[in-house]
C-alpha cells in the first residue's frame, strides 16, 4: 500500500514515473521513497512465500525469476511500456534478492546453505561494486540519443495519456491486488486453524 501510495503521489506531481527525468530533488524524493517501499515490499513478499506458504527459499527464488521475464518479455517481444516494464521488473527484484540471500545465508536447518549472512554479504558487495564499476567504465546503461542512432524511439516519454497512462493505472491495481491477497493469505493463516478448531 505504501508503494502504491508513492507511486499515485509521483504521478500526480510529475506526470510521469520514468528514472530518466530525475532531474529535480523533488522527483528524487519521491524516487527513494519508492526504493525504500519496495524493499519493505520485498522482505515481507519473501518471507511470505518462504514462511507463510512454505515454499521454502529455493521455490522462492523460482516463483520470483519467473515473475520477473514477465516483464521481461512483455518488453522485448510485446512492446510494453518500458516505464511499467521498468517498476514492474524493479519491484520483483526485491523479493528475488531477499529470497536469494536468504537461501545462501540461512543455515542448514531453516532451509538455507549455511554460507552466513556476514559472506553472503561480501559477496554481494564485491559483485555490486564490480558491476557499477563496469558500468561506470563502459556506459552500457547511458540511453543514446535516439535521434542520432536513426532507430525510433520506445515508448517512455508520454505519461500523461494513451497506453503509458493506462500502464500506470495497471501497475497500481497489480500491487493493490497483491496487497489484497497477502492480507487475505495472512488473516487465513493466523486465524483460519483457530476458526477451525473453534468450530470443531
Amino acid at each position: 500500500m505504501a508503494l502504491a501510495a508513492v507511486f499515485v503521489a509521483w504521478q500526480r506531481s510529475e506526470k510521469t514515473l520514468s528514472i530518466h527525468s530525475i532531474d529535480t530533488a523533488r522527483r528524487e524524493a519521491f524516487y527513494w521513497a519508492a526504493v525504500v517501499a519496495t524493499f519493505a515490499l520485498g522482505t515481507a513478499a519473501g518471507d511470505l512465500t518462504a514462511y507463510t506458504f512454505h515454499l521454502g527459499y529455493a521455490w522462492s527464488i523460482v516463483l520470483f525469476a519467473g515473475m520477473i521475464t514477465i516483464p521481461a518479455i512483455g518488453y522485448w517481444r510485446f512492446g510494453w511500456n518500458a516505464i511499467f516494464a521498468f517498476w514492474f521488473a524493479y519491484v520483483v527484484t526485491r523479493p528475488l534478492g531477499a529470497s536469494f540471500a536468504d537461501r545462501m545465508g540461512k543455515p542448514v536447518s531453516l532451509g538455507g546453505l549455511g554460507w552466513g549472512q556476514g559472506t553472503v554479504s561480501l559477496v554481494m558487495t564485491v559483485l555490486i561494486v564490480c558491476l557499477v564499476a563496469y558500468l561506470a567504465v563502459t556506459r552500457k546503461d547511458v540511453q543514446r540519443d535516439k535521434a542520432k542512432s536513426g532507430r525510433p524511439p520506445r515508448r517512455e516519454v508520454a505519461t500523461t495519456s494513451g497506453s503509458a497512462g493506462l500502464s500506470v493505472r495497471v501497475l497500481l491495481w497489480l500491487l493493490l491486488l497483491v496487497a489484497a491477497l497477502v492480507v487475505f493469505f495472512a488473516v487465513g493463516y493466523l486465524i483460519g486453524p483457530h476458526l477451525i478448531s473453534h468450530v470443531l
